[in-house]
Order: structure tokens, then sequence, then C-alpha cells
């Protein structure tokens, strides 16, 4: 009985995993709020794209740190920012943050930073498609409920999907898990992202 329930859960899990490696069904109308977890250059790359493009009007970059490859001073040169991306930046509609070192930080990091958006009712996340399931995941759990969390996926995807699974899937079971609990539990120094 134990075990029949343990693989009802593991198949559920595996159905969400499978369900969130994919971009978003189409909507209506995908928020203008870009949000893209660093870990890759290919994501900030692919979230800036979709801003000069105008598909977003504002574009929120979480964990630029040294940590992930990432300068905020160098920031406009290591993505070679056109002038008007410059300008995007400058007016604020280009915003770093750097205190994210992990997925699970990246959505608190997020968290914070939307709760003094007033006007953020939904957000387009950006980020590959193996790290889509969790990172979506972490940032639906991190924001008020009914929050519109629309997935938009960069780029193409290297590793094998068998890959993936053997490296994502465990991830993702894991991030769900751990973001059944508070904040307390999805890093060491939650005080560190949010201001009181």
């Amino acid at each position: 009985m134990l075990i029949l329930a343990c693989a009802s859960a593991i198949g559920a899990l595996y159905i969400e995993f499978q369900l969130r490696l994919e971009t978003s069904e189409a909507l209506e109308h995908q928020p203008r709020t870009g949000v893209v977890f660093t870990g890759q250059f290919e994501r900030i790359q692919f979230g800036l794209s979709l801003l000069k493009e105008s598909e977003i009007d504002r574009l929120f970059v979480s964990g630029v740190n040294s940590g992930a490859g990432l300068d905020r001073d160098r920031f406009d040169g290591q993505f070679e920012l056109s002038p008007e991306l410059k300008a995007a930046r400058v007016a604020g509609h280009i915003v770093l943050a750097d205190d994210a070192n992990t997925t699970l930080e990246n959505a608190i990091e997020t968290f914070c930073w939307i709760a003094i958006q007033a006007d953020v009712q939904a957000v387009t996340l950006v980020t590959s498609r193996h790290h889509m399931p969790r990172a979506s995941l972490a940032l639906e759990r991190a924001l008020p409920a009914g929050f519109l969390v629309a997935r938009v996926v960069s780029g193409t995807q290297a590793r094998s999907e068998r890959s993936a699974l053997l490296q994502e899937f465990p991830r993702f079971v894991a991030t769900w898990i751990v973001t059944l609990g508070s904040f307390a539990l999805w890093t060491a120094e939650p005080s560190l992202f949010c201001e009181e």
C-alpha cells in the first residue's frame, strides 16, 4: 500500500514536471514584467531581446553576482547592450538584483522586489526549458496565491531529455518538498532578501 502511494505521488510529480517543461499555453495578454533567474547568459540575452522587441516593458534579473559570472558594473558590456537598452537600464526598466545564488533564492529575491511593485500582478518567467519546472514552481510558491506566472522558454536545449530527467527531476521533487515550508527552509539567510 505504501509503495503504491509513493509510486502514485512520484507519477503525479513527473506529470507536473513534464507540463512545466514548456512555455505556457498562449495567453490573451502576456505579462509585461519579465523575470530572469541567472545561471546561463542565454536566459538573460533572451529576456533582453523580449524587452528590446517590446514584448515586455521591464525586466527583473535576479542573482546578478560573481557566483553567476556577472558584475553589475560591467553588465552593459557583458551583454553588449544597445544604447536603447542602456537607456532602459538607467530608466529603471532593467532591474539588477544581486543577492540570490540559487533558484530558491531567486524566487525569494523576486518576491521581495514584487512586494514593492504595486502595479505588478503577473510576470513572465524566462529561463531554459529544463530549469523551468523547478524555477516556475519556486516562483509560484514564493508569490501570493493567484499571482500569474507565465513561462517563456529561452533558447535551445543542448542536454538530452534523458539527461534532463536524471538531473532536473530530482531537483524538481526537492524543490516541491522544500517550498511547502517557509522561506527559512529555502535558504540559510532569508533575512538577506527582504528588508523589514
